[in-house]
């Protein structure tokens, strides 16, 4: 019989140099081609989608099922303290593969947010210790859409922030930082940038904070900067209400764009350990209201046919975050998916 699934096509062609790498293929290459079916991609398209995967994502995967994402062998000793070495090669790996990635503005940014010689004189302060999520300094995204790929890189600046003695806020932005200041009481803190990897011209600066308690008129705050932000979208405020009450606390994004005077918010709503089947039933009941039949009546069912083996009513963390944004005057919604 013959075999027409480009995963196990492939399965049969790729040597896998450890058992990590075969590990984290068979994982999770059989979603990504369901997900690149379901979404209509050509034959052509999955094959190359499937090709970059293994050959620049996986090598660079870690161990099964620990750890996925790149990793130098000197990390957290005082040669690499903060795994920086290993970002480097990937980064130059990705764009040998693709031609029309543009490392030109992350070199730059990389520049000001990564800690150099601040690591060692940070790592001897009274009190330090390394590890956790706050001692991040730099992620990778990859968006792909039919057969192109868009390399996105973020910063975190919390250490570069505690190194220096600058307030985060200032290494982003001077408006964030005005935004902040301007609430007296606060729980609102900005954790990262980042940034397409295309033409400078063309490039996207996305500036990511992060409120742990938030209110409906909160939110409202969040998504114009305090009245920052000139808004001639009408929101339909209610129901994104109704829906962040159910999936607090909130990341919020400013996209800065070259054609445009002011930021684009972002609200991503993280649940952080609410039941899946909880999540699956408030986005359900959001897509009703917003009139998407479509999306309310195959959600579940397509949910769960991505991980058959799972149990929603006792998972927490297959969907990792919500996100709520206005394209051309309309909403748009996407929902982030985790393994583990």
């Amino acid at each position: 019989m013959a075999i027409d699934n480009p995963y196990e096509i492939l399965s049969q062609s790729f040597n896998f140099p450890t058992k990590d790498q075969r590990q984290w293929w068979h994982y999770t290459a059989p979603g990504f081609v369901k997900s690149m079916t379901d979404a209509k991609y050509t034959p052509d398209a999955k094959y190359k989608q499937l090709a970059f995967f293994y050959h620049c994502v996986l090598p660079h995967l870690g161990q099964f099922p620990y750890s996925y994402k790149p990793i130098s062998p000197q990390a957290s000793t005082m040669a690499d303290l903060f795994n920086i070495e290993k970002m480097w090669p990937v980064v130059d790996e990705i764009a040998r593969f693709d031609l029309s990635i543009d490392t030109t503005l992350f070199h730059k940014i990389a520049d000001l947010l990564l800690l150099k010689d601040e690591a060692k004189a940070l790592s001897s302060q009274p009190g330090f210790k390394l590890g956790g999520p706050t001692h991040r300094q730099y992620q990778f995204a990859v968006n792909i859409k039919d057969e192109r790929l868009m390399l996105k890189g973020y910063f975190f600046t919390a250490m570069k922030s505690l190194a220096m003695g600058v307030s985060a806020d200032r290494l982003i932005s001077n408006m964030m930082e005005s935004y902040v200041q301007s609430c007296a009481v606060s729980t609102f803190i900005t954790v990262y940038l980042g940034c397409d990897m295309i033409d400078p011209a063309l490039t996207r600066l996305k500036v990511y904070g992060l409120d742990s308690e938030v209110t409906f008129e909160w939110l409202v705050d969040l998504w114009t900067l305090g009245g920052r932000i000139p808004n001639e979208i009408k929101v339909d405020h209610m129901e994104l209400g109704d829906l962040s009450k159910s999936l607090l606390p909130v990341i919020v994004n400013y996209t800065l764009l070259p054609n445009k005077p002011h930021p684009e918010p972002q609200m991503y709503l993280v649940p952080f350990g609410s039941p899946d089947v909880q999540i699956v039933d408030a986005l359900t009941q959001f897509f009703e209201r917003m009139g998407w039949g479509e999306a309310a009546r195959t959600y579940r069912e397509n949910l769960f046919s991505y991980y058959p083996n799972q149990d929603f009513s006792k998972t927490r963390h297959v969907q990792e975050a919500i996100s709520l944004s206005y394209k051309e005057g309309k909403p748009y919604l996407s929902v982030y998916l985790s393994h583990f």
